[in-house]
């Protein structure tokens, strides 16, 4: 028969314990609520790694305004579609090895016409090159390593 006294015993916390608790508890709190995505207002672009927004094209083809391939020999190139309709431009990451599928089993397969983005109209367009999840700051850097590291630091 378990002794269930002894279970018991072995779950009671002292109060430092519980101190510690409730501050990594804290401390994971406020790093999710910190780290979830931002919603950028002033941009002029949709940023997106949604690949069924490529997909979806042939249903939308009487909406298109133009479909660009920006920089496709990188390894994450983006598709940069722009309906009629609105004012920003959706930018589409993707893997490379996904690239020639698209292409040949959406865009092509539908006669979407497409063509390779400019290097002058990058430049005009700088920002829908641009990609919101890097962050340079020293402070997005050093809370991700706390994120990273939340237990380790926990246990010390």
């Amino acid at each position: 028969m378990p002794n269930f006294l002894v279970l018991v015993r072995s779950l009671t916390l002292n109060t430092n314990d519980s101190w510690m608790f409730a501050i990594v508890l804290l401390a994971a709190l406020i790093v999710s609520v910190y780290t979830s995505p931002q919603i950028v207002h002033s941009s002029s672009v949709i940023y997106s790694q949604d690949i069924s927004l490529l997909t979806k094209l042939p249903e939308k083809r009487q909406q298109l305004d133009f479909v660009l391939l920006a920089r496709p020999l990188d390894d994450f190139p983006r598709y940069i579609i722009k309906i009629k309709d609105q004012t920003k431009l959706i930018s589409v990451k993707i893997p490379q090895t996904t690239q020639v599928n698209l292409e040949r089993e959406v865009l092509l397969k539908h006669a979407i016409p497409f063509s390779i983005a400019s290097d002058e109209w990058l430049n005009e367009h700088s920002q829908a090159l641009a990609d919101p999840e890097i962050s340079p700051t020293i402070w997005r850097a050093s809370l991700d390593f706390f994120q990273k590291n939340l237990v380790g630091l926990s246990l010390c």
